[in-house]
């Protein structure tokens, strides 16, 4: 028709039209395509933000780990005292009595008053030991607590991951 002439060409109505259609559907598809891109990048910025509060979550985790194993030394040390202040209380306690005992047989005044005396040493550290089974208890809550709240936070990751 054109017999390969380009300066041939008629530019009709038509023409126009598929012309401003192709336009069209070009400004279409490069729109399409930033859209896609925008999309993508807001993807991957919200994948890098939940990885990172991922991370930081993990380390924070990871740290309260580390608080329960110092808890968990703080409380057999407090453990050990509590035990070590029972024993001597109890055996202040025996020792005691048996002065009181004698003294008593022998009718000494001075022994009694010792033996008095260490029956409120004995009666001091049975305090003391009171004290620290309290707080043996309470690190143990803790513990316990903490201990709970890591196999909640784990549990449920695993969860999510499957």
């Amino acid at each position: 028709m054109y017999y390969n002439k380009i300066d041939n060409i008629e530019v009709t109505n038509e023409l126009l039209c598929f012309a401003k259609n192709a336009h069209s559907a070009y400004e279409a598809y490069l729109e399409e395509k930033r859209r896609r891109e925008q999309k993508e990048m807001e993807t991957k910025v919200e994948e890098e933000k939940n990885a990172k509060k991922q991370e930081i979550e993990l380390k924070e985790k990871l740290n309260e780990q580390i608080k329960v194993v110092e808890l968990e030394k703080n409380l057999k040390s407090v453990q050990t005292q509590s035990s070590s202040k029972r024993e001597a209380a109890t055996k202040l306690l025996n020792e005691a009595n048996e002065r009181l005992k004698q003294a008593l047989k022998k009718n000494n005044l001075t022994e009694a008053n010792i033996a008095s005396s260490l029956l409120e040493a004995a009666q001091n550290l049975q305090a003391e030991q009171d004290t620290l089974t309290h707080e043996a208890n309470k690190i143990i809550k803790n513990v316990n607590k903490r201990k709970g709240d890591l196999l909640q936070y784990y549990t449920m990751r695993a969860k999510k991951s499957r």
